[in-house]
């Protein structure tokens, strides 16, 4: 998010600079449900690996990690959603 603390001005152009692709995509711990989780998985399937996920301080970031490994090995979305939430991620 571009307000988060920490970010790293000019973060994309920086990034680009060493030849790694960028791609930003802004989520709030209430975008982490279902719907928002299919559309990032989706962007996530489409680009090379590997990859590197971040944020402020690792907590969406974390439950975004387990959510796109559990849908990639079948388990159910409802019951990782939950393990994330006992875990205090979101």
């Amino acid at each position: 998010m571009p307000d988060e603390i920490g970010l790293l001005a000019n973060e994309q152009e920086k990034t680009e600079l060493l030849g790694v692709y960028y791609v930003n995509i802004p989520t709030k711990p209430e975008d982490i449900n279902h719907q928002g989780m299919l559309q990032i998985y989706q962007i996530i399937t489409e680009l090379s690996k590997p990859i590197l996920i971040h944020c402020d301080n690792s907590i969406r970031s974390d439950a975004i990690v387990w959510l796109y490994i559990a849908l990639k090995q079948g388990i159910a979305f409802e019951k990782t959603l939950q393990k994330v939430i006992n875990l205090g991620l979101i």
